[in-house]
């Protein structure tokens, strides 16, 4: 690796495991569900149906699972943007200098959000955009953005920094992506995804900056 960090999650006993994590992502989705306008949680549970219980949670590891079958290659670029920036000093995202290729996680967003307004698709093309947004766009990538090691070019994300989360030797982008989340979530929630999403959904609703932060996400 190019360069080493040690990076210490304080609560010990914790599982780690490589793979935002199952955890990561699951969370992100079980508090989307929660602010989904009635329309669009009708729509998001009758797309999803009985595989995935009906919920965005359990949905929301879909794209990482897919990306290395044949069929989804064309998505593994999508999951980040490599900001060539000058972190730590100056953190940036530039789509012209960072995107140029429409290749990354913003042009994904930016382009099947737009595909399910668009006048100039058939019917048939709309709801599969929408499918798309639903299990992907809403239930993943907006949780993959939210990483700043997905939005960051430095070291590979951070995937070439040496780190030790639970005396287990790693690196930063995954200590980031799953560790510190299994830390957290198993001494202060449960140990489930469903449980910190539950706890996070309470906070975001009883806190004014937070809450007027998350309007209900509708379909038209």
């Amino acid at each position: 690796m190019l360069s080493s960090t040690a990076v210490v999650c304080l609560l010990l006993g914790t599982r780690f495991v490589s793979a935002w994590g199952n955890l990561g992502h699951q969370t992100v989705g079980f508090v989307a569900q929660e602010f989904l306008a009635p329309n669009a949680l009708a729509f998001v549970q009758k797309t999803l149906g009985s595989t995935y219980n009906f919920s965005l949670g359990p949905a929301a590891t879909w794209a990482d699972e897919v990306r290395s079958e044949t069929a989804f290659k064309w998505s593994a670029p999508f999951h980040f943007v490599d900001a060539e920036d000058s972190a730590p000093t100056s953190c940036s995202v530039d789509q012209q200098r960072d995107c140029a290729d429409q290749q990354c996680i913003l042009s994904a967003i930016a382009n099947y959000t737009t595909r399910v307004v668009s006048e100039s698709l058939a019917s048939e093309q709309i709801q599969e955009a929408l499918k798309f947004v639903a299990q992907t766009i809403i239930d993943h990538f907006l949780g993959d953005v939210g990483q700043p090691l997905h939005v960051e070019a430095t070291e590979e994300g951070g995937n070439d920094i040496d780190a030790i989360c639970n005396g287990d030797k790693t690196n930063l982008h995954a200590s980031w992506d799953t560790g510190m989340v299994e830390t957290n979530i198993d001494s202060s929630h449960g140990g489930t995804s469903e449980s910190y999403a539950a706890d996070l959904v309470k906070e975001i609703k009883v806190t004014p900056s937070l809450s007027t932060s998350f309007p209900q996400i509708t379909t038209s």
